[in-house]
């Protein structure tokens, strides 16, 4: 990530995480998009809403340090696949993501999005790439909250 990718991120990571319907309106679109996907979700949203919110803010306070939390996202990338979460719903998730980030934000928004969408591209690809196991010598921040 490029600094002005990260400075893109998070100053609309500071506005966007104030967005009270912002996480609701995402599944709203991902089910929209993908109605399929809803399967893998509780009717209330609210536990996996406030996961997600802090997992996003997680990724992007750790922008500049992304090799850090590699295992950390690789560990969740675990997760999702003994969830049986297919490699194109990660796709799904992005479209989904990227459009509600651009209808939150007032004005020209395309260095933003390009930025969200190489952020997006990078963890989804880790996750879907992580390997099967890792040699754990504590358990990951992931783990610890989500299990």
């Amino acid at each position: 990530m490029t600094p002005i990718q990260i400075e893109a991120i998070t100053s609309s990571w500071e506005v966007l995480s104030q967005e009270k319907d912002l996480i609701k309106n995402f599944y709203k679109k991902l089910f929209e998009i993908a109605p399929q996907t809803k399967d893998y979700f509780p009717d209330d949203l609210t536990k996996q809403s406030e996961k997600l919110a802090y997992t996003i803010g997680f990724v992007v306070g750790n922008l500049d340090r992304l090799e850090d939390i590699k295992d950390a996202v690789e560990d969740l990338g675990r997760i999702h696949r003994k969830l049986k979460i297919k490699d194109e719903e990660y796709g799904y998730v992005k479209e989904a993501l990227l459009f509600t980030i651009n209808d939150s934000i007032e004005g020209d928004n395309t260095v933003t999005i390009h930025a969200w969408d190489s952020a997006l591209t990078y963890i989804s690809e880790l996750m879907i790439n992580a390997p099967e196991t890792r040699k754990i010598t504590k358990k990951s921040l992931f783990k610890r909250l989500f299990g």
